[in-house]
């Protein structure tokens, strides 16, 4: 007898207790904070991507090689080249190319876009390559564009093409990962 009161004692304070009991939803992130959220205050909970790092994850430095070609000429390699990618949103980047034969170029707010393979960046409006004088001479400037681009979701392979329609009958330079193979 003794047992069944402590056992319904025990159960009416526990259920009693639990009818006022506000549930609390705790999220503990990665860097080790933790939110609390009462649950009665919550209308919805939603799960979505994060546009606000799609530029911050692709900003970086990508080494690699050109391969150029024109009305006069095509295939002319070289390897030492870069593009330097900088988030100016959080959906644009402010990309450089550089490259030891061809020049700089820099092109402002790129757009940049989460695909299932990786990341596409479209193109920008036209810009100016500074490219080296030939023969020793001054550099000069010409019209250049970024024709686009894509990264892989690992950031391991990349392709960016540039277009600069004045130069030797329109030249074209697309920039890629690793070294440039050897002439045959």
């Amino acid at each position: 007898m003794m047992k069944k009161a402590i056992f319904t004692l025990i159960t009416g304070l526990a259920f009693g207790l639990n009818a006022n009991a506000q549930y609390v939803m705790k999220i503990t992130k990665v860097d080790g904070t933790t939110i609390t959220v009462n649950a009665d205050d919550v209308e919805s909970v939603t799960f979505s991507t994060d546009d606000t790092s799609v530029a911050l994850t692709v900003e970086g430095t990508y080494e690699g090689w050109t391969s150029a070609s024109a009305a006069y000429f095509s295939g002319m390699n070289n390897d030492g080249d870069k593009v330097e990618l900088s988030a100016a949103s959080a959906t644009t980047v402010d990309l450089t190319y550089t490259s030891q034969t061809w020049g700089t170029a820099t092109f402002k707010d790129v757009t940049v876009s989460q695909t299932d393979e990786g990341y596409t960046l479209s193109t920008a409006a036209e810009s100016t390559i500074l490219m080296p004088g030939m023969g020793g001479g001054d550099p000069r400037e010409y019209a250049c564009t970024f024709e686009g681009g894509s990264i892989s979701a690992d950031l391991k392979t990349y392709s960016f093409v540039f277009r600069a329609p004045a130069v030797m009958g329109g030249t074209t330079m697309t920039f890629q990962q690793g070294t440039a193979p050897d002439k045959e």
